[in-house]
């Protein structure tokens, strides 16, 4: 038997589809493209799929062909997940990455495979089934040029040193009141170093704190909430009491 017949044999029972959206989910990871027959390098894969890497890279997160209004696409999928008690583990991908909606897949056909017998059950995840590749993935799939490109000029135009400087506070003038400001250490956006950090804070009002928060990306509210409301609790609470923490001391990863 070739490929394409192992593969079409694969796909007539959810039992194999499920094995299917196993394997490609852990191969569009970074991690996972490590490993295995088809195995590429890191900086390969960032090359081909990391849109803040090659601006020829094929970006994996359906927001950056969707365009509109990210938190709704958001709120979408966080529902189809959570419908089937599903959750979001703290250091996974976001809920748009295709590798989160492979793997959705596969728990969808991992349930039907396990379902024979129950038709109401069938019926719904095949429902399920059908209207989440109809609105997601075949969106992520085919993609569209122009709303890629139109989608990763906002964030491209942060790269001009002219437009994000801390030279921006002398324009400004002193800010009167502390402030605790939060960056990812992953942030694919904007990459700040434990030294820009530093200077962030002392660019601020005195008592101010800048947190490198590790392993976090750009839209850290979602992906580490709560890492970022303790952080936020803490310095509510030496605001209130007057205590402070030096600058320096908080930018260590947490």
């Amino acid at each position: 038997m070739n490929a394409p017949d192992a593969f079409a044999a694969l796909s007539g029972s959810a039992c194999g589809r499920s094995a299917i959206y196993a394997a490609l989910s852990r191969a569009f990871t970074y991690e996972g493209a490590g490993g295995g027959a088809l195995a590429i390098a890191g900086s390969d894969f960032n090359e081909a799929f990391d849109p803040s890497v090659s601006e020829e890279a094929c970006s994996l997160r359906e927001g950056s062909y969707a365009g509109g209004d990210q938190s709704a696409l958001f709120e979408e999928l966080m529902r189809f997940y959570g419908f089937f008690g599903l959750g979001r583990g703290e250091r996974a991908e976001m809920p748009d990455h295709l590798s989160v909606e492979l793997e959705f897949m596969h728990f969808l056909t991992h349930q039907e495979s396990r379902s024979e017998g129950n038709g109401e059950a069938l019926a719904s995840l095949a429902r399920a089934q059908h209207d989440f590749l109809s609105r997601h993935l075949l969106r992520l799939v085919k993609g569209e040029p122009a709303n890629l490109a139109a989608a990763l000029g906002y964030y491209r135009a942060f790269f001009d040193p002219a437009r994000f400087s801390f030279a921006y506070g002398e324009a400004v003038g002193p800010l009167s009141q502390p402030l605790l400001y939060l960056h990812g250490s992953r942030d694919g956006c904007i990459a700040l170093d434990h030294e820009a950090m530093r200077a962030a804070a002392a660019c601020a009002a005195p008592g101010s704190e800048a947190v490198l928060i590790d392993n976090c990306g750009h839209f850290l509210q979602l992906e580490q909430p709560e890492e970022v409301n303790r952080l936020i609790g803490e310095f509510l609470d030496r605001a209130r009491t007057g205590d402070s923490v030096a600058a320096a001391a908080t930018v260590a990863a947490k």
